[in-house]
């Protein structure tokens, strides 16, 4: 789990916010193919991503699982608006 333990550290020390949505995501990736589901929401809901792109990513390849799990909560599938 070194990777996971370098991709925190990258993310907690970076300040640029563009860059910063780009290893979040790419952090949350990691963390879902690695089944981690609690830890992949906790970082998707430290993103600024819309809506729609969060709804978006169920469907993505790396996602889908945890879409289908208890923590589908992450894509505000279920939410108005």
């Amino acid at each position: 789990n070194a990777a996971l333990r370098d991709w925190r550290q990258v993310i907690e020390s970076e300040r640029i916010s563009s860059w910063k949505e780009a290893m979040l995501l790419g952090y949350a990736r990691t963390l879902s193919r690695a089944k981690k589901y609690r830890d992949a929401r906790d970082v998707l809901q430290r993103t600024s991503l819309s809506l729609a792109q969060l709804r978006g990513l169920a469907t993505d390849r790396d996602f889908r699982e945890m879409a289908a799990s208890r923590y589908s909560d992450a894509f505000h599938l279920e939410s108005d608006g």
